[in-house]
């Protein structure tokens, strides 16, 4: 129960700290518009991100059923790694809403409302926030949003490139 205590504390650290990045990112504090390459630092921030969350996931789940007795430990893996990622993603998508001509952002919208959830459901199922939601549909909830994630991932990619 107390590592439980303690997770809880650092996953609440890490949106906190997401949220003040982002917030800083928003009243445009920091500029996120330096070049690298040919993107942005903010899109490489989401890149990034979204390229760790889309390998881990899967990979958190076959190594789940692979090593059952370390269920906790990769829970955690997963957890952290996620949450830090996702931090990436929320500076991304607030850099894009205060720029001075907004972009068209309904497929990124749609990719952070989902991911945006998905925290908010793992948070729920890790630490059993919830009395009137059972475990199992949680469960649901949660996996079954990583599915609008691949989606919106590709669909928001192509949009990026001018492919849709």
């Amino acid at each position: 129960m107390r590592k439980l205590r303690i997770d809880l504390f650092f996953a609440l650290l890490i949106v906190i700290v997401a949220i003040a990045l982002s917030a800083i990112v928003y009243m445009r504090l920091v500029s996120m518009s330096i070049f690298i390459g040919p993107y942005r630092l903010n899109h490489w921030v989401t890149i990034i991100g979204t390229a760790y969350i889309a390998v881990a996931t899967p990979l958190f789940a076959v190594l789940r059923r692979k090593y059952p007795q370390k269920t906790m430990n990769l829970f955690r893996f997963h957890m952290f790694g996620n949450l830090s990622f996702f931090a990436f993603i929320a500076v991304h998508f607030f850099s894009q809403m205060a720029r001075t001509t907004l972009p068209d952002i309904g497929t990124g919208a749609v990719l952070f409302l989902a991911m945006t959830l998905q925290v908010a459901s793992g948070f729920t199922q890790m630490f059993h926030l919830t009395k009137g939601l059972s475990y199992q549909r949680n469960t649901f909830f949660h996996a079954s949003l990583i599915a609008v994630f691949y989606v919106a991932i590709i669909f928001h990619t192509l949009h990026g490139f001018g492919l849709l």
